[in-house]
């Protein structure tokens, strides 16, 4: 969308010069409704550093509605203004009439401090840009990324706070048709903020808002445009390799799971087969053994217990069924008929129990792939178009 010729930047690298202020601004008070003329005398003051037009800089990055024009000039006040100057402008982006383009909110993030106030503004500054087009390159997205990786530790759990109230709001309709999260886009910044908590093993990771994304975006990600990201998996990698994290983790979602199911048909969640179904960062492997039969008495509520059986019936499953293993479960079932019952039908070849969840699991998978059949058939549609 902004003009970039080869003509024009050379020839704004010819003419501009700091003596040429007072000129710029006898042209800007003639030409002030022409967007041709002020776009051009806005590259010169911004390439030029012409401080002497800095003031007719910051009204034109406070007030012009043309695109270009006031992307360049909001580009000169971030290299020539102060920081008040660069808060005044970023204080009349967001009190405008009408919502701000999201590459004016991008150009003014690229200068903002690392402090809370700021941190604020960019939730605000979220909140209130223009709506995202879907299939359009997005500059605020990767701004507000690459401004939560430049933050300090201490504020992470802040951002965290105000990342998850927005990517929590429920779907609305898109361009498509689909019923989309609004605030989706903001998947990237959420997920490098908190490989960064959970790298460095910081504590704030275990806070309720960064448990609820760790839970939450593994299924934004399946369902989203991008099934595939990197940044997903790193995070996946962080969290199973912290163990504390990791166990948290999976228990958190046995309550949330829970939560949902019973408020959705009133049965009982009792097994580890219906635990992160469209997708978890939690990873029990052979080496959770131990842990997860120890969970077995140790969980309080009978249905906990027998979803810490089912996951250690899983893993001896999984790792070949090891002799010691079935003995070691069988004397954990002991003291209780209905863990006894339930480890019987484990154990039982083709139950009824396993036969259930096998159908369960066909049909997830054949959900699973219509949505990426109709996320394809989406891709491609763009692509044609485009």
């Amino acid at each position: 969308r902004e003009r970039r010729s080869l003509t024009d930047f050379q020839a704004v690298q010819r003419f501009a010069a700091p003596d040429l202020a007072s000129h710029i601004k006898a042209l800007m008070a003639t030409y002030r409704t022409d967007n041709e003329v002020l776009y051009f005398l806005m590259r010169m003051v911004w390439q030029g550093g012409i401080l002497g037009a800095l003031d007719e800089a910051i009204v034109v990055a406070s007030s012009s509605t043309d695109f270009n024009v006031r992307t360049v000039a909001l580009r000169a006040v971030a290299v020539l203004g102060t920081d008040a100057d660069r808060a005044t402008v970023r204080a009349a982006l967001l009190g405008g009439a009408t919502a701000p383009e999201r590459d004016w909110i991008a150009e003014a993030i690229e200068t903002l401090p690392h402090d809370a106030a700021s941190v604020d503004w960019v939730l605000k500054a979220c909140v209130g840009a223009k709506r995202k087009s879907r299939y359009n390159i997005d500059h605020l997205a990767d701004a507000v990324e690459t401004y939560s990786t430049k933050l300090p530790q201490s504020l992470l759990p802040h951002l965290i706070e105000g990342l998850e109230a927005l990517l929590s709001i429920g779907p609305i309709s898109d361009d498509d048709g689909q019923g989309r999260r609004p605030y989706d886009w903001l998947l990237g910044a959420a997920i490098a903020t908190l490989n960064h908590l959970a790298q460095a093993k910081d504590s704030a990771t275990f806070q309720p808002s960064a448990i609820a994304l760790l839970l939450s975006i593994p299924a934004m990600v399946r369902f989203g445009d991008n099934d595939d990201r990197e940044d997903s998996r790193r995070l996946a990698e962080h969290v199973s390799g912290w163990e504390q994290l990791n166990r948290a983790l999976f228990w958190d979602d046995v309550k949330t799971t829970r939560a949902r199911r019973l408020k959705k048909s009133g049965e009982p969640l009792v097994d580890i087969w219906g635990v992160g179904t469209f997708g978890h960062y939690w990873r029990l492997t052979a080496d959770d053994f131990d842990y997860i039969v120890k969970e077995i008495k140790a969980q309080s509520f009978a249905d906990d217990q027998l979803i810490a059986l089912s996951a250690a019936y899983a893993l001896y499953r999984d790792s070949g069924r090891p002799p010691a293993w079935r003995r070691r479960l069988k004397r954990c079932a002991k003291s209780s008929p209905q863990l006894e019952a339930a480890l019987a039908a484990l154990l039982r070849p083709q139950s009824e129990h396993l036969k259930k969840w096998r159908r369960q699991e066909a049909r997830w998978k054949q959900r699973s792939a219509r949505q990426a059949a109709k996320h394809e058939a989406n891709r491609k549609g763009w692509r044609e178009h485009l």
